[in-house]
């Protein structure tokens, strides 16, 4: 039986409702822990200045963290409430390696070897400083002037959030981290019996048998099968990790009612399961979270060249789940 298991999932912000902003670009450092090398990158930015209608002095500065997306735009979310009751100004900066924040046009291993939390958490700390300077030069206050910065994270950035309060204390008032994820687990079956418990006893029960069906159908018409859910291209292996991740994201994500109900409604009409869960892998899932087939292909992750155009950040994210388990693992 196929495991519903996850590690850290890769999340597209891209059907996100966007605020309206500005942005800009940095000339961030590279490599912040060689003083030798000065190469920079341009790290792109948003910013919103809305609320901060009476003393810039006195706004507080909500740093929210872009984490392992392309960083299009300030969310319209919680943060936003916030901001406008505390009249606090919100930026954005991008992470490094993603989005349009790119230092090399191919993402070769050695490439990638400035891509690392550590240089990310020193990125927002250069950031700080540099945008404050650029905030008091605006409205024209004292070079020395500090604003309170809060900082704020979802996931992987809220993990960064946490490192970064910890790290520059001094540069922050508070941090807030929404499971944030400090520490990685290389076996982690509590992660699929979460996935079971949330959906309750029927739902898993019919998912465990969708899954059932899928590997023999599978093994029975191996392309068809592939077919259905649009994704001929994937391996076997790649194949069963995607349609395990369908089941797993959409629980973690808040669709489990829909899931759930063309699930059972399949096994209620007398529908073929392996069918009736494509039917919804193509027509709901791939389009509520973005989400291509061909992005789970071991040999499309392997490609070293990306055109920003086609930046999905899925390479870069998986070497940093790979680096950030190591290290985890190093540490024990």
């Amino acid at each position: 039986m196929l495991s519903l298991f996850i590690t850290l999932i890769f999340v597209s912000l891209s059907d996100c409702r966007f605020v309206e902003s500005n942005y800009d670009y940095f000339e961030q450092t590279l490599d912040h822990f060689n003083p030798q090398d000065e190469s920079t990158y341009r790290q792109r930015f948003h910013f919103q200045t809305t609320y901060c209608t009476e003393s810039p002095s006195l706004c507080p500065i909500f740093l929210y963290i872009c984490g392992e997306y392309s960083c299009d735009g300030i969310p319209d979310d919680y943060i936003q409430v916030l901001a406008r009751n505390l009249k606090a100004v919100v930026v954005m900066p991008e992470h490094r390696y993603y989005g349009l924040s790119v230092p090399f046009n191919e993402f070769t291993t050695e490439n990638l070897r400035f891509l690392s939390s550590k240089q990310a958490v020193c990125d927002l700390a250069s950031f700080t400083v540099y945008f404050q300077k650029l905030f008091n030069e605006k409205y024209g206050l004292p070079e020395n002037a500090e604003n309170p910065w809060i900082t704020f994270g979802v996931s992987y950035a809220g993990a960064l959030s946490a490192w970064f309060r910890l790290k520059f204390p001094h540069l922050t008032r508070g941090s807030i981290s929404s499971s944030g994820v400090v520490h990685a687990i290389l076996a982690y079956p509590q992660f699929d019996e979460q996935v079971a418990a949330s959906v309750g006893t029927t739902c898993s029960h019919y998912l465990r048998l969708t899954t059932a069906s899928m590997e023999a159908n599978l093994e029975a018409n191996n392309t068809g099968t592939k077919q259905l859910f649009g994704a001929r291209g994937l391996s076997d292996n790649d194949f069963l990790y995607y349609v395990a991740d369908v089941a797993a994201t959409s629980v973690q994500y808040g669709r489990q009612y829909e899931l759930c109900n063309h699930t059972i409604r399949a096994f209620q009409t007398g529908q073929n399961p392996t069918v009736a869960f494509a039917d919804y892998t193509t027509r709901e899932y791939t389009k509520v979270f973005s989400v291509e087939p061909i992005t789970y292909s071991q040999d499309e992750l392997k490609k070293v060249h990306v055109s920003l155009a086609t930046n999905n950040g899925n390479r870069q994210w998986w070497y940093q789940v790979g680096l950030f388990s190591f290290s985890s693992t190093l540490q024990r």
